[in-house]
């Protein structure tokens, strides 16, 4: 249906419906998931399973968090990439002056 939709026109009647039936089915299929969560949750309360219980509520209300890594270069400049991160370390670890 995603397909069908991508390869259609914007202007087109049946671009609009296809946008409609997607949408309503995506969010037919969030909910869906979003029971099997809850059923996961309260199934895991009857059985004692506290630690399962709160990793999933942390899992439904906590918001995603990525990991941002960034270090100031020589310049002043930020240094986000991971090997560009490791060489910097590398790099003032070999130096004398910050050797004890």
């Amino acid at each position: 249906m995603i397909e069908e939709k991508r390869n259609c026109l914007r202007n087109e009647p049946k671009y609009k419906e296809l946008k409609r039936q997607v949408r309503a089915k995506l969010r037919q299929d969030r909910i869906d998931h979003l029971k099997g969560i809850c059923e996961e949750i309260e199934e895991n309360g009857k059985k004692n399973k506290s630690k399962d219980l709160f990793q999933k509520v942390d899992r439904l209300t906590k918001k995603a968090c990525p990991k941002v890594k960034v270090i100031s270069d020589q310049n002043g400049g930020a240094l986000t990439e991971n090997a560009d991160i490791i060489e910097k370390v590398a790099r003032v670890l070999r130096d004398p002056v910050h050797q004890h």
